[in-house]
């Protein structure tokens, strides 16, 4: 099965960007050079502001340990017992536990993942989404599905959270560090062709297996000025108009700020999977007359 982590298209980002011309509007320091050494680089948000207290009371963090090593990614409570988010997440033998409702303040305990599902399409290809299953139903309400007849298109502002840097390191470089709370931050959807194009040609090496599954995956390009993902965010929602439109998937210059896109998961054209994975089972009805 193949799918494509967030950050590992590229071998190297010095031959594809330039990030003297693309600066962040924000601030820097050295103590920005310290970096977790026990984290895997995920997604987080630079640019951004705390979310406001009412909004994003689904969002789920998620966090994955093996004894000695922890990846953390976010996520979207979409029922009350299914969170929606990426499936490179999912590390294989960890141990991965969810707290729902942890912005503005956490209401819900952790609870432990055994249950996951992994789109894969007729050619048993794995796409980078994923439906995690909660031991016990959740009490605070999901964010509402897309209206996939009127998503958003090219040029419309969408708002992406996670628990990320708000600053970076010299020269944009994107830090590992976490924000204490959740933030915020609006981008814009912008054309996917120069994303595109990067993905094709590292798919052009046939050992490029993970650059090669993306091309078969369907997503969305987000980008502004001042603003981008960082090394926790991955999995989080990407909601317009109250809905949830998208999967944060990976990002185009995993070392620095401000100089690609970011790709995120087109959840509408998963939406017949997660309509029958998160669907409850009819209750059968007690006849007292039969035997």
């Amino acid at each position: 099965m193949l799918w494509l982590g967030e950050s590992i298209l590229y071998f190297s980002s010095v031959i594809v960007f330039s990030h003297e011309n693309k600066q962040c509007d924000v601030k820097s320091d050295a103590a920005g050079l310290a970096t977790s050494s026990e984290l895997h680089r995920q997604r987080r948000l630079v640019g951004g502001s705390t979310c406001r207290r009412t909004e994003r009371r689904y969002h789920v963090k998620l966090v994955a340990t093996n004894g000695t090593h922890a990846s953390r990614c976010g996520g979207s409570l979409i029922s009350p017992q299914w969170i929606l988010t990426a499936a490179h997440c999912w590390e294989p033998g960890w141990t991965m536990s969810a707290t729902v409702g942890v912005h503005p303040v956490p209401v819900e305990q952790p609870q432990v993942i055994t249950e996951h599902e992994i789109f894969q399409d007729q050619n048993q290809n794995g796409h980078d989404i994923m439906l995690l299953k909660l031991p016990k139903r959740s009490k605070i309400q999901g964010v509402a599905l897309p209206n996939c007849r009127n998503r958003p298109t090219i040029g419309a502002s969408v708002r992406m959270a996670g628990y990320g840097a708000d600053r970076m390191g010299p020269n944009n470089e994107k830090l590992s560090d976490e924000s204490s709370t959740l933030q915020c931050a609006d981008l814009d959807i912008v054309n996917c062709t120069r994303l595109q194009n990067i993905m094709n040609m590292y798919a052009r090496n046939p050992l490029n297996f993970k650059a090669r599954a993306k091309l078969y995956q369907h997503w969305f390009c987000v980008q502004s000025p001042g603003k981008d993902t960082c090394p926790g965010d991955s999995g989080g929602g990407m909601v317009s108009r109250g809905k949830i439109y998208g999967v944060h998937s990976f990002t185009g210059d995993p070392s620095f700020a401000c100089t690609e896109a970011a790709g995120v998961m087109d959840v509408c054209s998963y939406m017949k999977w997660i309509k029958a994975t998160i669907k409850e089972p009819k209750k059968s009805k007690l006849n007292c007359f039969t035997g």
